[in-house]
């Protein structure tokens, strides 16, 4: 989830390696404007081994997670991650996942002469090193409405993939028009690979060089979403 704030915050260090952190926050989901029309989305917050200037923590705030659970959805594919299994229990408290060790990889990219740092890997961990909570992270329901934090972390959406230049591939039709792909979650490249993808294949549509670009990213989104999806789908 995206916080909106007047204030600048530096984003989380970029991370070669995987580093210790510890989850110490699962945000009250609010309502979003998206794409798709108004969703609940709500973070997850890190705490990370990695120290401010001052001796604190970083915190990293996760993208916007939607509060159900299915086969495809971030918060499923995270929550396995987290909890190290294949499959989660029937009923899913999210407030389990508070005090959970974990490793990860943070990645800086820009846009709009922004930078944001994303998480690019996730991992459940169980040594005995683990990170633990340092009792210095404030949650946010406990915190005064207008506070924002001064140890937030600017997070930007992200789709469940690796960085490839599919990602970077800008969208000409429909509501996504003028959006990068990598800003679009899994359900949106989906609808558009599923319901655009067809009527540039009807008889008479002439397409364009935009539209060649986006067929061609769109089939290598595919790969990422649906690896088993044969070649010559499309």
């Amino acid at each position: 989830m995206i916080i909106e704030s007047n204030k600048k915050f530096a984003p989380h260090p970029e991370t070669t390696n995987p580093i210790r952190a510890v989850i110490v926050d699962v945000t009250e989901p609010k309502e979003k404007q998206t794409a798709w029309g108004p969703k609940k989305k709500f973070a997850i917050v890190f705490e990370t081994e990695m120290k401010m200037d001052d001796g604190k923590n970083w915190t990293f705030w996760s993208h916007g997670y939607t509060p159900v659970l299915g086969e495809k959805s971030n918060l499923q594919k995270d929550a396995l991650k987290i909890f190290g299994v294949t499959k989660l229990p029937a009923r899913f408290e999210t407030e389990d996942l508070i005090g959970r060790s974990v490793k990860l990889i943070i990645e800086h990219r820009t846009e709009n002469g922004e930078i944001y740092s994303n998480m690019t890997w996730l991992g459940a961990d169980t040594s005995p090193e683990a990170m633990r909570p340092s009792g210095h992270y404030e949650r946010q329901k406990d915190r005064a409405a207008s506070d924002t934090g001064s140890n937030y972390t600017k997070a930007a959406p992200v789709v469940e993939a690796p960085v490839e230049d599919w990602r970077r591939t800008k969208v000409h039709v429909g509501s996504f028009t003028g959006q990068h792909l990598e800003n679009l979650d899994v359900e949106a490249i989906t609808k558009l690979i599923v319901h655009w993808i067809p009527l540039t294949q009807a008889p008479g549509y002439k397409t364009t060089a935009d539209d060649r670009r986006l067929l061609a990213a769109l089939t290598e989104a595919n790969k990422v979403i649906n690896p088993t999806t044969p070649k010559d789908a499309f």
